[in-house]
This record gives C-alpha cells, sequence and structure tokens, in this order.
C-alpha cells in the first residue's frame, strides 16, 4: 500500500500497519504545469500555421462557390486573394496574419465596408459590452450568449466579421437592455438637463464675493 492509497482510505491519525506515520514527499500532491492544462474553446477551432483557407473563408462568411484557385493563388471571386504557404494534394494552407490581411484586402476591392477583427478585442475597446466571449458546441462564438455569425476561432481566440460582432452587440442590447458607458452618460445628461444647466449657470454667474466686518456680529463679539 502506498501513501496515496493511506490517504484516501484512513480518516483522522494517519498511522501505516507499522504504527508510525507516513512520510509523504512533495512529489505524491504534483500539479499539473500549465503546459499540459489544455482548454477546450471551440470544436472547430484553427492553429497558427495550419490553417486551411478554403475552411477559414467559408468561416468568415466568404461564399464557397466564389473561391477558386489560378494554379498558383487562392482566387475570390475570379480576383487575387492570397499565395498559400503550403498546397498538398489541393489543399491549400496559410497563417492568420495572411488571411486576416486578405480578407480585409477583399472587402476593400468589392467596396464591402467591413473587416475581420478579433471578437474579444472589439467588443472591448468598443465600449459596448461588460460580457466576455464564450464558445458553444460546434465551435459556436458568442457575445453574452448570442452568437456571432461568421466567426472562427485560431488558437482559442475567436475573430469575426466586424459587422456580426456589431449585430450580436446590438441583438444583447435589445434583448437585455444593455448600453455602453457613454450612452449612459447621455441618458443621465439628457433625464437631468434643466437641474445641471441649472447649476451650472449658479457656478458660473456667482455673486462677487463681498464682507464688511462692521457688519458682522461674530466679528463684533470677537473685536469686544
Amino acid at each position: 500500500m502506498n501513501n496515496m492509497d493511506i490517504l484516501k482510505q484512513k480518516k483522522g491519525p494517519l498511522k501505516t500497519e507499522s504504527g508510525k506515520m507516513p512520510k509523504l514527499s512533495y512529489t505524491d500532491f504534483k500539479i499539473p504545469e500549465a503546459s499540459s492544462v489544455k482548454i477546450s474553446n471551440a470544436d472547430n477551432g484553427f492553429e497558427s500555421g495550419n490553417l486551411k483557407v478554403r475552411d477559414a473563408m467559408t468561416g468568415l462568411g466568404f461564399d464557397n462557390d466564389k473561391i477558386g484557385w489560378d494554379g498558383g493563388n487562392v482566387t475570390y471571386n475570379n480576383s487575387y486573394f492570397l499565395t498559400p504557404d503550403e498546397n498538398t494534394d489541393g489543399v491549400t494552407k496559410t497563417n492568420p496574419n495572411t488571411l486576416i490581411k486578405a480578407a480585409n484586402n477583399s472587402y476593400k476591392n468589392l467596396g464591402v465596408d467591413d473587416s475581420v477583427v478579433g471578437v474579444s478585442a472589439y467588443a472591448a475597446k468598443s465600449g459596448k459590452m461588460p460580457y466576455s466571449v464564450t464558445y458553444g458546441q460546434g465551435g459556436v462564438v458568442m457575445v453574452g450568449g448570442v452568437p456571432v455569425e461568421n466567426a472562427i476561432t485560431i488558437d482559442g481566440k475567436a475573430y469575426a466579421k466586424r459587422s456580426s460582432v456589431e449585430n450580436a452587440i446590438n441583438q444583447l442590447k435589445e434583448n437585455t437592455g444593455v448600453k455602453s458607458s457613454s450612452e449612459t452618460v447621455q441618458q443621465y445628461k439628457d433625464d437631468n438637463a434643466g437641474i445641471i444647466n441649472e447649476y451650472l449657470d449658479r457656478i458660473n454667474n456667482f455673486e462677487k464675493f463681498s464682507y464688511n466686518p462692521e457688519e458682522d456680529p461674530v466679528f463684533a463679539a470677537y473685536k469686544k
């Protein structure tokens, strides 16, 4: 019987069969190293350097039927999209930076006012969301429980079309009445405009200070 078996079975003061206290070393209580603990965020996530171009593009909302190949480059809507890092048996792969840059260039060339953004970073930067990004089954990315369309995860980090993130935030606001900090301040100003303006007027038009000690009974008392 080893030390850990004794810990599991014994209650009260620990004693071995010999009647002596067991000697436990730090090796009996190992804590997993951070590198050995894996946190699963999404079922359909990608890894850096192993990004399948077509899968990632369709995940971001690009039309699969418009994705093509000109013999050396991936095309979209018959126009250059990106040059892959790897092409094995017709499966093209690239890194996240190349894909995101190509996607944003494609939106620009197509005259579409959109871009690919990090979901958490965009929500935090916009100041619109007090909720964190969570993940559901099948790789669904959610902001405050509202699914974000056309989103993918790369190394556990969610990316999506900017418009998709904004739509999710607006839907959440509509469902729960959540407001951004700027909207809350503006609502306060609107509700209290009269009082605020009254106090501002008092501050800006404060009467000039004047004091006559001869008319002050307290001063007269001290004087006597």
